[in-house]
């Protein structure tokens, strides 16, 4: 299944669900996190609430079934199952598990590019130093 590009209307309807101040700002870092739409502030807040009655441990029981439509969901748009899918907290984390998973053995050459953000700098400044 390819999934189609958004319409115009998609977008703008995506940009005024955010309750960002566009007249006092223009964003433009969206590398790590991008304003969030009143949807996600109200589950995040609502699960917070929800951890602060029951416990962290308790209300992830209780999403594990959303979290788990959330894995099919994105398994069905990448064409895989949703065992293939790792989420991370942020897209270093995510780069770290994928590339520390791959065997090195000593010779191995690690070819990186300069846009790809401060984990391959970090990678080649242990590289440099031997570490």
């Amino acid at each position: 299944m390819t999934a189609a590009p958004l319409t115009t209307a998609e977008v703008n309807a995506i940009r005024s669900s955010i309750p960002f101040d566009r007249d006092q700002l223009t964003h433009l870092n969206h590398a790590g996190d991008s304003p969030s739409s009143a949807a996600v502030v109200e589950t995040q807040i609502d699960h917070l609430r929800l951890e602060s009655r029951i416990g962290g441990y308790e209300a992830a029981n209780r999403c594990a079934e959303a979290d788990a439509r959330t894995y099919a969901s994105i398994a069905q748009m990448l064409n895989c199952s949703p065992k293939e899918i790792a989420r991370h907290e942020h897209a270093t984390a995510a780069w770290n598990s994928g590339f520390w998973s791959i065997p090195m053995e000593a010779g191995q050459r690690i070819v990186t590019s300069d846009g790809s953000g401060s984990t391959d700098r970090d990678l080649r400044w242990k590289r440099v130093n031997g570490s």
